[in-house]
């Protein structure tokens, strides 16, 4: 009859070296997959932000609540109307963004503009409660910040030949910006909106 043969110390404790290098390394993998997973997912927000920002811009157009004017401060002939240049962070005073009278909210389709608070830098906090544009539930309030830029643009001067005042022109930004434990990150989109028409 055949002995049968123990583990020996050695072999023990190569067996378990080799079973803590597995779950060292299973744990390893799954903290990187999970952080990875963060960052994308912050990242997914900050662009749903910036789409719906631009998104805002293109609605208010469309519905012919925007006008494009030389001057900021001009009159626009309504009081329906919006100056394209309202969208612009810091907000913007002014008849052509605020409905009249002392203390005057902002106009459609700014409205959410009347409750976000600015930092120090001109960017917009995100805020849960205000639920248009955004909906970042899953963050907390003021994780994201963004800001919009309007310019005059000379770069849609000639679209098919076409020659566009360069006042009926206009360059919008949206940028969103966020911490991470690597540091702060931005997502940046960019649209040329004009009021040329055939």
């Amino acid at each position: 009859m055949k002995k049968l043969r123990s583990f020996g110390l050695i072999e023990a404790v190569i067996a378990s070296t080799v079973m803590a290098l597995i779950l060292i390394g299973s744990a390893v993998l799954s903290s990187s997959t999970l952080k990875t997973s963060v960052v994308e997912q912050n990242y997914h927000e900050a662009e749903h932000i910036a789409d719906a920002l631009l998104e805002k811009v293109r609605s208010a157009k469309e519905s012919g609540l925007v006008v494009f004017t030389k001057n900021q401060d001009a009159d626009l002939g309504s009081s329906e109307l919006l100056s394209v240049d309202c969208f612009a962070t810091p907000k913007r005073d002014g008849a052509n963004c605020k409905t009249a009278g002392a203390g005057g909210t902002y106009k459609e389709p700014l409205p959410y503009y009347n409750g976000m608070v600015e930092d120090g830098d001109g960017y917009i906090l995100v805020k849960n409660n205000l639920k248009i544009p955004f909906n970042s539930s899953n963050f907390a309030n003021g994780f994201f910040r963004w800001k919009m830029t309007v310019t005059r643009s000379t770069s849609c001067q000639s679209i098919g030949g076409v020659s566009i005042d360069s006042w009926k022109c206009r360059l919008i930004q949206a940028e969103i910006r966020w911490n991470q434990p690597t540091g702060e990150k931005s997502y940046l989109i960019r649209q040329y909106f004009t009021d040329w028409s055939r």
